[in-house]
């Protein structure tokens, strides 16, 4: 495998204010130019062109770091590796309604026909935690990871395979000459770095992954009519450890949807607060049918225990005077 380890990049601070700090690191870098060339003794190789640019900005708990690049070489896989120094039994990859815990260490496989993958996938985050401290990837778009059974607590990260599309050997057709998975030309990647105390729970990784992923939009509106004061939230949420899935109008249109889910390994006991009256709350089903009703608080508050690994949906009903989202 070829790295960019050792190597002497260019590296300029481009930005430096007391709102945030920049530093941008320019690689030339020699790559073979295709799967081929890479198994010969002397191969042909191509210069790639690589800009790393990290953001530190005031009060972020994360760096931010964009990577640029011209790809020009064929059938390869490139990663940005994050020597975490971490001595890490598992990481924990963000999946569907879930935080996946798999193992660092390796098993002995070297009698097995087939070996197997260390590749795993991930959604917005992925965390090591070495049993005080942790360090999680947060991720915009990237979708692999592998937490590299190393001295240095490797996380990588995949930006790009590239290989030549070909029919299975059966059919013997070579479309090799169609270049759209090769990756070729530029590429843009965002993603964050961000160092914690305790487990991605307490380090609350997944909250600062869709601070990250999501950030706040701007937008312009005419005068409205309202009682509302500067500081009302739509929806409270007593404890963070719960995971918000969707909010939507109710199929059949009575009412409102909320689907929540709990990613952890314990219940969360959860108070949740509504900017509106309710007249009824159901637990239902994924079909939206009520399962159980569940007891209001104080005309606007409901009280929630969510065992560990659960996904859980509500039918929310506002009193006729409170209707809160646009019928039409």
């Amino acid at each position: 495998f070829y790295t960019t380890r050792n190597s002497n990049p260019e590296i300029d601070i481009v930005e430096i204010n007391p709102l945030r700090q920049i530093a941008e690191i320019r690689y030339s870098w020699e790559l073979p130019k295709n799967l081929e060339e890479r198994q010969k003794s002397n191969p042909k190789m191509l210069n790639i062109p690589i800009k790393v640019k990290l953001t530190l900005e005031k009060d972020s708990r994360h760096l931010k770091i964009k990577i640029d690049l011209e790809n020009k070489v064929e059938c390869h896989r490139l990663r940005f590796m994050f020597p975490t120094g971490l001595n890490a039994l598992s990481s924990f990859g963000e999946g569907q309604f879930d935080v996946v815990e798999r193992p660092v260490e390796r098993k002995n496989t070297s009698d097995w026909i087939e070996q197997p993958m260390y590749d795993y996938p991930m959604h917005h985050f992925v965390d090591l935690f070495d049993g005080e401290k942790g360090a999680a990837v947060l991720v915009s778009g990237l979708k692999e990871y592998e937490a590299l059974d190393d001295e240095q607590g490797t996380l990588a990260i995949t930006l790009l395979r590239s290989f030549d599309y070909r029919i299975p050997v059966a059919s013997m057709q070579d479309y090799s000459d169609h270049k759209g998975t090769q990756c070729l030309g530029k590429q843009s990647y965002k993603l964050a770095f961000y160092p914690h105390k305790g487990n991605w729970q307490a380090g609350q990784v997944f909250r600062e992954a869709m601070l990250y992923n999501y950030e706040p939009r701007i937008v312009q509106t005419g005068w409205g009519e309202g009682c509302l004061d500067n500081n009302s939230s739509f929806i409270e949420f007593e404890s963070e450890q719960i995971i918000t899935s969707a909010l939507k109008k109710a199929e059949d249109g009575n009412g409102y949807i909320i689907r929540l889910y709990n990613p952890g390994k314990t219940e969360v006991e959860e108070k949740i607060k509504f900017n509106f009256s309710l007249s009824d709350v159901f637990l239902t089903n994924l079909e939206e049918k009520k399962v159980n009703k569940v007891t209001i608080v104080n005309d606007n508050y409901i009280k929630l225990k969510i065992p560990s690994k659960t996904i859980q949906t509500y039918r929310l009903i506002p009193k006729k005077s409170d209707q809160v989202i646009d019928n039409k």
